[in-house]
């Protein structure tokens, strides 16, 4: 889910059958890698435990939310997508009463119900107007309810051996998401990001570092940094040598004394004014 500006259309863009593909296979390779990190976080919040209502913005092909259902049937989930395609997806392969997965805009959603928590996963780095998406949450969320952003933690990614030029193509991107005023660039420093923004504080902040060691070849890590290149390169917004970087990850992979580390940071926060 994003708003419509067109390059980040082209990064999320699902209108192809192989845009598609890779969106769908990278977004179960990361529930499958980060989930069990989160759920840690998800079992020590008091504020999650007595929530029964929860949207999940920017949910995609629904395999999160199934998969969170799973841990916790005590709730009712609602999940949003901006994408036609992977919205499809959802709605065909669950079909579970406690799961309801609607094509919708975030910004323009206007449901009939509130919400306890709203949980935003690996969606607010894309989305630009921070402010405005905390107005949006903020009408969205029931007294005391609570927003979840899970998001990299930037400083947390790690490779060893190095790959220098799998990093450059990091930085590259990063580079891409200042110029366009994606909200990617201040979740390094969320709290100063919030500061006098409609009386929202941050509650509860969580680090999270997601290791494994080598050898990758033949590993999800491994393919979901391959399937990331393959969505930035067909995107078309930024210029880089592509395949000498698959091909770099390929050889780096194959090292038994490979190390590769994520950094996941999950950040709840609430809305004063609404206590």
């Amino acid at each position: 889910m994003a708003n419509r500006d067109i390059k980040v259309e082209n990064i999320l863009g699902t209108s192809s059958k192989a845009a598609v593909s890779s969106w769908d296979k990278l977004l179960e390779i990361q529930v499958e890698l980060f989930l069990p990190f989160e759920l840690n976080f998800f079992l020590s919040n008091t504020g999650w435990e007595k929530a029964t209502s929860i949207l999940d913005v920017g949910c995609g092909n629904g395999y999160y939310l199934s998969r969170l259902q799973n841990f916790f049937n005590d709730k009712h989930y609602t999940g949003i997508d901006i994408s036609p395609e992977l919205s499809d997806i959802a709605l065909t392969r669950y079909t579970n009463k406690d799961i309801l997965f609607e094509q919708a805009d975030f910004l323009n959603y206007r449901p009939e119900n509130k919400f306890d928590i709203i949980i935003m996963r690996l969606i607010v780095q894309h989305m630009s107007d921070f402010p405005q998406l905390l107005r949006q949450a903020s009408s969205l969320l029931n007294a005391n309810g609570r927003l979840i952003i899970i998001e990299p933690d930037l400083d947390g990614f790690i490779n060893i051996p190095a790959t220098p030029m799998f990093s450059s193509l990091l930085r590259e991107y990063g580079i891409f998401t200042e110029k366009t005023q994606r909200n990617r660039a201040i979740l390094s420093n969320i709290n100063q990001s919030i500061e006098g923004i409609l009386d929202w504080e941050i509650t509860n902040q969580t680090i999270m570092a997601v290791p494994q060691t080598g050898p990758l070849n033949n590993t999800k890590f491994l393919e979901m940094y391959i399937l990331w290149i393959d969505i930035i390169e067909r995107s078309s917004v930024i210029r880089f040598p592509f395949s000498k970087t698959r091909q770099e990850l390929d050889k780096w992979s194959k090292n038994a004394s490979t190390y590769s580390q994520i950094g996941i940071q999950a950040i709840e926060m609430q809305n004063r004014a609404r206590i």
